[in-house]
């Protein structure tokens, strides 16, 4: 499986997590599965379509015989051909349903990439920036980023409350003040 978002090619099957990039893949593994339940309601569907097609057939082949006998299996065929609809109509009209979830889904998840490619950005205030913590990156480092030497990295875990100076989290909010 391929991740999504950073497109690591890595990834075990049924991982809810990128390994790479920390993406929450659950929501891709949702939409797959209902595009395979889409493909099945649309085979289904095709099959009845087919049978209906069949049972429409027969029944012609009913009417051109004798009308006594073929009056009582002529309705029979025409009751069966009534259901047949019945059921077609209902797995329409679930395979209407199941494509609005994927397009919902789907616009989803795009927002979901949306903000996470707009976190990688980190916003300027006036009296602060709001970092993003990536791969690599150390209170060290943001400091000798924002300040030009890394001696401000005790201010800058006072100011966030960490906890562990020497142990950030990719994706943490680390606010920077000027």
């Amino acid at each position: 499986m391929n991740c999504p978002v950073c497109k690591k090619s890595e990834l075990s099957k049924g991982a809810k997590n990128c390994s790479s990039c920390g993406s929450d893949l659950s929501v891709f593994e949702h939409i797959s599965h209902i595009e395979k339940q889409r493909k099945t309601y649309k085979t289904v569907s095709l099959i009845l379509a087919v049978l209906l097609f069949v049972g429409g057939s027969t029944l012609a082949a009913l009417h051109s015989m004798n009308d006594q006998e073929s009056h009582s299996q002529l309705q029979v065929e025409e009751i069966k051909l009534d259901s047949n609809a019945f059921v077609i109509d209902g797995l329409q009209n679930t395979l209407q349903e199941r494509d609005e979830e994927i397009r919902l889904l789907k616009e989803e998840a795009h927002a979901l990439l949306a903000t996470m490619e707009s976190s990688h950005d980190d916003v300027e205030e006036e009296d602060h920036t709001v970092h993003i913590v990536q791969e690599g990156e150390s209170l060290w480092s943001i400091s000798e980023m924002y300040h030009g030497h890394g001696f401000e990295h005790e201010e800058i875990a006072g100011h966030n409350e960490v906890n562990n100076m020497h142990h950030i989290e990719v994706g943490d909010t680390i606010i920077v003040k000027h």
